[in-house]
This record gives structure tokens, sequence and C-alpha cells, in this order.
């Protein structure tokens, strides 16, 4: 398990156009994790939430790092600024040069329903 302590940030708010908004952390130190998706148990403030993590970068570019989760039941668009508690628990897949958005959706659903399951959520 690798722990990561950040604030959110502005990303360039492409998940929401496809169904899937994140939360993108600034972080200080190095994860430690390797590149990938991960099942993560994440808090903010006094609520947890279980998602999908993607390290290292996106998967269209996989250039710039990064660390951004897909919160499973937030309905909360807006947390720029919050202090976020991440905790990556399992790795579940690789990062995958994606070229087009059909492709990404497919990916990331696969994705999303793999986490869930790991967290038993379905």
């Amino acid at each position: 398990m690798f722990i990561v302590d950040g604030t959110v940030v502005v990303g360039l708010q492409r998940g929401r156009t496809i169904g899937y908004p994140t939360v993108n952390i600034s972080y200080a130190d190095a994860i430690g994790a390797e590149p990938g998706v991960y099942a993560a148990r994440v808090r903010i403030g006094e609520k947890d939430f279980f998602g999908a993590a993607v390290v290292g970068g996106d998967f269209i570019s996989s250039k710039k790092p990064k660390l951004e989760i897909n919160l499973f039941d937030d309905s909360t668009q807006n947390r720029y600024g919050e202090l976020v508690h991440v905790e990556l628990v399992e790795k579940i897949s690789e990062l995958e040069k994606i070229a087009d958005r059909l492709a990404l959706i497919e990916k990331i659903e696969r994705d999303v329903a793999a986490v869930k399951k790991y967290f038993e959520l379905t």
C-alpha cells in the first residue's frame, strides 16, 4: 500500500466530459507506486470514499506525472484546494496510450468495474 497526502488542484477536466470526473492531487513527495490504475481509499475532510486512481500519467499522453482519482459516490464536483489523504491499496491495471475517445471510455469502464469488484461494491 502507498499513502499520499496532497491538495486537490485543477486538472484538464477531460474526465467529466466522458462521465468520469476526477480529483487531481498535487503532492510533495514521490509516491513510490509504479504507474498504473489502483484501487484507492480516499479521505477528504471527514468523508471517506472509494475510487479508481491513476498514478504516473494519463490514458492519453502518459507524459505528465500525476495522481487523479475518480471518486465513487461523490456528488461534489468542486473540491479544489481541499486536503486529501489517499491510500493506493491494490494495482488494478497498467497505463495504456489510448488514441480515441471510445477506447478510453471502455478502458475506464473496465478499470472502474475491477476496482468496485476489489472493494466488493458491486
